[in-house]
């Protein structure tokens, strides 16, 4: 009794089941606290003293702790929680003290990471099954920008930090489901990750094959444990022992024979040629974390850029399939990566003509040694053809006379021409690119173009098309243009173009020097058509070249020197098709040939081809009763000056 109501003083609801007559009712049921085991009577259940029996009834009762405290002490004489329940009967472990497989794997975790906690045994909610809402994923599982939710129906966990890592094979774990391994909650390696040993960066928290988690307190810690990479040198992910080159790979391989090693050393320590710096080939960052060199798309593997002395005049040099192509330092050659590139590879041995023939490459090469060796490396892929005794103005010693390579074809009839107006004359006689590749090139300043044969439609040689080495074809001055050309006034040549003409002919320039006067290109008046009819005053007043014509105030005003024919710009009626028409000197009354043709002046030649004889409406006299001044009896005009003159004479 004394330990009863030791409890009740501690306990409210033990306060409440003692009082009055209910305290010596409860003194009787209950007696002195007993053990559970084997104690089937009063006012417990059946079962209650089995295994876990007073655990189901209390759970099928929801609980009611406080009834269980009026009789029994919670942490005092025989029979209280404790002795079985070292943190109380309310305590999280003693319903989950061993929660299912599931939950093992996670228990190194935080309840509230998965679960709301409630605040005891009694909040609202927490002894009832309320499916997906028992699930509240937070804290480490909603790290890094995840929104994480579960479906107790559907698959799991979706969306959480933990498992949904990037390449994740098993984002979506269903609960319950087989254990997870590397490469299940992120990429093995993981996207835009090298794939190196995961060691590297994460030291001390899996081995070096990635595969044993050897700190599990830090790792699923809702961090990217690493070393910081940004303060790497390039010898942290690729080479080694201060060396950028591999080996060793990203991969971590050593073996020459694999795409990440390869011909590296060869280039960056080679025994025949100048170190290549890793520029030529690979775009070098300012920075370990400059965007694009570690979180590309195309982790594991380095991008090839050639550039710098890698770049050659032939092309752009291109790198696929473990080959170069067109690149300066191997030539036409495509050498395989990870294979090796012998003397011969990148050029013939001689190279191809115009090279000399032989074997004595030291006789030209400075760069080169006895028994085709190299005697300078550092000077040999270097970007410079090194040739001995040939310098920029050394062109004769293979093109002059006596040279390897002497011009020939009509090269001798161009002599005085200089090479540039034909070819593209290079800096150094070794220049690489189309100099020495055996196949002269033509590039014609002067446009037009050579198709192997000849020229046509260049400027020097008109419109003729000459054969190279054909002296035949451009004989005489019409060979290149007419003579006269079209447009030309006929005449001597000379008058226009004067000599010395070797000094002056085809040198990019038309020389002329024109005359003065009309008649050194067109007679006064010419003799074409009826010029002389109009211009001789035989039969009419003789007309100024102005009523037909627009005259230049100078030999070379614009316009004036087109080719023919003369533009005619009449003072009145026009000029079309041949002839004038509506014009006042030829389209009189009752006329018989109003539009007179230019070429044929006999049609107007009689009295009435300009006007009727007599005139509409006039009197049928004689021409010579009004008009004596001009005419006689017999219709000759006698007076040409008073005749087609602008005005009707009256005498």
């Amino acid at each position: 009794m004394r330990q009863l109501l030791t409890h009740a003083g501690r306990c409210p609801a033990a306060r409440r089941a003692c009082g009055g007559a209910l305290l010596a009712l409860l003194v009787v049921a209950c007696g002195d606290p007993e053990p559970l085991e084997g104690r089937t009577y009063g006012v417990h259940p059946a079962g209650w003293g089995e295994e876990g029996g007073h655990a189901r009834a209390l759970r099928a009762d929801g609980y009611p702790l406080d009834t269980c405290y009026a009789c029994h002490a919670l942490d005092e004489g025989p029979g209280n929680c404790v002795e079985c329940h070292a943190e109380g009967p309310e305590a999280c472990d003693v319903c989950h003290a061993e929660p299912p497989p599931p939950h093992a794997a996670h228990a190194r975790f935080d309840c509230a990471t998965c679960h709301p906690v409630p605040r005891d045994l009694r909040t609202a909610g927490h002894l009832e099954d309320r499916g997906s809402d028992d699930v509240t994923l937070r804290g480490l599982a909603a790290t890094r920008g995840f929104d994480p939710s579960y479906s107790a129906e559907g698959a799991g966990c979706s969306q959480v930090a933990c498992h949904a890592g990037p390449g994740a094979r098993r984002p979506v774990l269903e609960w319950g489901a087989a254990p997870v391994v590397c490469g299940d909650c992120h990429g093995s390696p993981p996207p835009n990750h090298p794939a190196d040993r995961c060691d590297r960066c994460h030291e001390g928290i899996v081995d070096a094959d990635g595969r044993v988690v050897l700190d599990e307190a830090r790792h699923v810690d809702g961090r990217v444990e690493a070393v910081d990479w940004r303060q790497l040198d390039c010898d942290g992910c690729h080479g080694q022992d201060g060396d950028p080159a591999p080996p060793r790979a990203l991969d971590g391989s050593s073996d020459p024979s694999s795409r990440g090693v390869g011909a590296h050393q060869a280039h960056l320590q080679p025994t025949r040629a100048k170190p290549v710096a890793c520029g030529t080939c690979h775009v070098v960052p300012a920075a370990v974390d400059v965007p694009g060199h570690v979180d590309d798309d195309t982790p594991g593997r380095a991008e090839v850029v050639l550039s710098g002395p890698a770049v050659g005049e032939a092309g752009q040099p291109t790198y696929a399939a473990a080959r170069c192509s067109d690149t300066a330092c191997h030539g036409p050659d495509q050498p395989v990566w990870t294979g090796d590139a012998p003397c011969g590879t990148c050029h013939g041995l001689p190279p191809a003509a115009p090279h000399p023939v032989g074997t004595d490459c030291a006789r030209c090469h400075p760069t080169a040694g006895p028994d085709r060796t190299i005697a300078r490396p550092l000077d040999h892929v270097d970007g410079r053809v090194d040739v001995l005794g040939l310098g920029p103005d050394d062109c004769a010693t293979c093109h002059g006379e006596g040279g390897r390579v002497v011009p020939g074809g009509s090269h001798a009839a161009h002599a005085r021409f200089d090479c540039a107006a034909c070819h593209p004359v290079p800096q150094r006689p070794v220049e690489p690119g189309p100099h020495l590749d055996g196949a002269p090139t033509v590039d014609l300043a002067a446009g037009g173009v050579f198709d192997g044969r000849g020229c046509a439609q260049v400027g020097c040689h008109g419109f003729g098309e000459p054969v190279w080495g054909v002296p035949e074809t451009v004989q005489g001055c019409d060979a290149c243009h007419g003579a006269p050309p079209p447009g030309h006034a006929e005449g001597d040549c000379t008058q226009c173009h004067p000599g010395p003409m070797e000094a002056t002919h085809v040198d990019g320039l038309v020389q002329v020097a024109l005359p003065q006067a009309c008649d050194a290109c067109h007679g006064y008046p010419p003799a074409s058509g009826a010029h002389v009819a109009h211009l001789s005053g035989e039969r009419g007043k003789a007309l100024d070249c102005a009523t037909c014509h627009v005259v230049p105030d100078r030999v070379d005003a614009p316009g004036h020197l087109d080719p023919p024919p003369a533009e005619v710009a009449l003072q009145t009626g026009r000029y079309a098709e041949g002839g004038c028409a509506e014009t006042d000197c030829h389209a009189g009354p009752g006329a018989e040939v109003p539009t007179p043709q230019w070429d044929d002046p006999p049609s107007v030649a009689d009295c009435g081809g300009c006007h009727a004889v007599p005139p509409p409406e006039h009197p049928p006299q004689n021409c010579v009763l009004c008009h004596g001044g001009v005419i006689d009896v017999d219709g000759v005009i006698t007076r040409p000056r008073l005749h087609v003159d602008g005005e009707v004479t009256f005498r």
